[in-house]
């Protein structure tokens, strides 16, 4: 039997629920998300949910390789860039991610979430910048979960992409470039949809070496109960 519905509400404005229950789901006035292990995802359909999106959870090794940066951008630790910038460049990067559109990060949430969590760790959340303007660029964040670190996201803004950073940064946080330390693992977590994990134009498909394993397999599912337009 499901248990009582737990929910939150994330920065995108996306309402979540953790172990739904029908009748809370009866009562809902917006449409309700939630993310399930693919073992859950019979019972989840049978209270009325779609699936949205589906994505696995990848080990993967880091290849000893060092990939090179586009010339005149330069590296910094996420603890040295302006709390300001960095939490609305998160905001705009993400709005090309599949599911995390309309993401707009309050700042006490964004520093809870980034600096004052456990698994912060400024040399593997690094941000790339213009050496010419200073301007902000790109983001590479790996969590130092235990016992293997997790790539929680990549990402370049538009008109510097397709120049190597992502690739460049994902070296450098991982310890393959010249970063300060390197991942004891040395492989990481991440999560791709499938149409990713086959794609080699992936920042992982060139910094990481054959030999990725799935760890699990999920879904993110969506029960609609708002009004329709």
């Amino acid at each position: 039997m499901i248990p009582a519905v737990k929910a939150y509400v994330r920065p995108d404005g996306r309402h979540f629920v953790r172990d739904p229950d029908p009748e809370s789901l009866a009562e809902a006035t917006t449409d309700v998300y939630c993310t399930v292990e693919a073992s859950e995802i019979d019972s989840y359909l049978a209270l009325g949910f779609d699936v949205h999106r589906r994505e696995g959870t990848y080990l993967v090794p880091i290849r000893s390789a060092r990939a090179e940066a586009a010339q005149g951008v330069v590296f910094a630790r996420a603890d040295e860039v302006d709390e300001t910038t960095l939490r609305l460049l998160d905001n705009e990067l993400r709005q090309d991610v599949p599911g995390t559109d309309g993401w707009q990060w309050d700042e006490d949430d964004f520093r809870e979430e980034t600096y004052e969590a456990a698994e912060f760790d400024p040399t593997t959340y690094l941000v790339a910048l213009d050496g010419e303007t200073g301007e902000c660029v790109g983001i590479v964040r790996v969590w130092m979960k235990q016992p293997i670190p997790r790539l929680g996201f990549i990402g370049v803004r538009p008109r510097y992409r397709r120049r190597g950073i992502a690739r460049a940064l994902l070296a450098e946080s991982t310890g393959t470039g010249s970063a300060e330390s390197e991942l004891p693992a040395r492989c990481v977590a991440l999560s791709l949809r499938p149409e990713q994990s086959s794609s080699k134009r992936h920042p992982t498909a060139k910094t990481t070496r054959p030999g990725r394993r799935i760890l699990s397999s999920g879904s993110e599912l969506v029960e609609g109960q708002g009004p329709q337009a």
